[in-house]
């Protein structure tokens, strides 16, 4: 499976990243165990230092982590990180939690927050 995290350079995506190389697995439709076999932590920017060794880890599990660096407003780069999956990843698995927050000009809030949320909705489409 392949599982896609928006806002994966933040703090709830660098959890959730890890949770799941830890699980190794996920949910999908009819079974309950779909192995994981690609991560890809999606952001404006790529952290300077991350919160948890998660290239290790995604390593001893023989899990691909990468992060594909793009602005989610922008519905080509949406579409780029969906992608179609693999034979090999056989389902997708979309975690939107890319935002700005609260304070941020409200026309860069409205750009992100609404249009990247329907972007990505359209490229999971």
């Amino acid at each position: 499976m392949k599982v896609v995290i928006t806002g994966g350079g933040g703090f709830l995506g660098q959890v959730l990243a890890k949770e799941i190389l830890l699980k190794k697995s996920l949910r999908s439709g009819a079974s309950s165990n779909t192995p994981v076999t690609r991560i890809i932590l999606a952001d404006i920017a790529q952290p300077p230092t991350l919160l948890f060794d998660l290239f290790s880890l995604a390593e001893s599990n023989d899990i691909q982590l990468q992060f594909q660096i793009g602005d989610v407003s922008n519905l080509d780069y949406c579409k780029s990180i969906v992608g179609t999956p693999t034979a090999d990843e056989k389902a997708l698995s979309v975690f939107h939690l890319g935002a700005v927050m609260s304070g941020a000009p409200p026309d860069v809030c409205l750009r992100v927050n609404l249009h990247g949320t329907l972007h990505m909705l359209e490229a999971t489409r």
